[in-house]
């Protein structure tokens, strides 16, 4: 989409613009008939549909507090005149670069957040029907096949409480005969990511 800057020269004419048809940018006067353009900042600020629009002010008024103000109601950047051409458009390219950024950051945080969302309630999904599983479940590290959760399912066959069981390995609470078939089939999920319907 290609960039689109509006100068605001006419506060509420340039107001009416802003909010029908939001731009990229905004070059905005100071001084206006009707309403000043810190005033005019001051109204597309408050507003959500147009509050994070950046705003670069034009002004033949060269105090610093005039430029202080401008800062602090929310413009990005203050020119005086007379100016030169190729220095706003520089400021100007600046600025949209700056939004394009900012615009990318905030759709992959919100990005981030919904998949943030969807992995909690996966995880909600998944501890209830690991909780509530009448087949004894257990999870367990790969690399010293030590236990670090199960269900109440496997402790009332295993007998033990929950306490007994984490950080302990099947072979120290003697829960399987075969450790060579086991450390073979945990080879097998280290090899391949999956293995289906084993019993022991």
């Amino acid at each position: 989409m290609p960039a689109s800057p509006l100068r605001i020269s006419l506060g509420s004419t340039g107001l009416r613009g802003a909010k029908a048809a939001p731009p990229d940018l905004i070059l905005l006067d100071v001084n206006m008939p009707e309403m000043n353009g810190y005033e005019v900042c001051q109204h597309l600020k408050a507003e959500e549909r147009t509050r994070e629009i950046p705003i670069i002010f034009i002004s033949a008024l060269t105090e610093v507090l005039d430029k202080v103000k401008a800062f602090a109601i929310g413009g990005v950047d203050y020119i005086t005149k007379p100016f030169q051409v190729e220095e706003v458009l520089a400021r100007i390219e600046t600025h949209l670069t700056m939004r394009k950024l900012q615009q990318q950051l905030q759709a992959k945080n919100i990005q981030l957040q919904e998949e943030i969302q969807e992995r909690e309630q996966a995880e909600e999904r998944f501890a209830k029907a690991f909780r509530a599983s009448p087949n004894p479940i257990a999870i367990a590290t790969l690399s010293e096949e030590r236990f670090i959760d199960v269900n109440p399912s496997f402790l009332a066959m295993s007998g033990y409480s929950l306490e007994e069981v984490i950080g302990h390995t099947a072979g120290e609470l003697r829960l399987g005969k075969d450790r060579e078939t086991i450390a073979n089939i945990i080879q097998r999920l280290v090899d391949t990511g999956a293995v289906y319907n084993q019993e022991f």
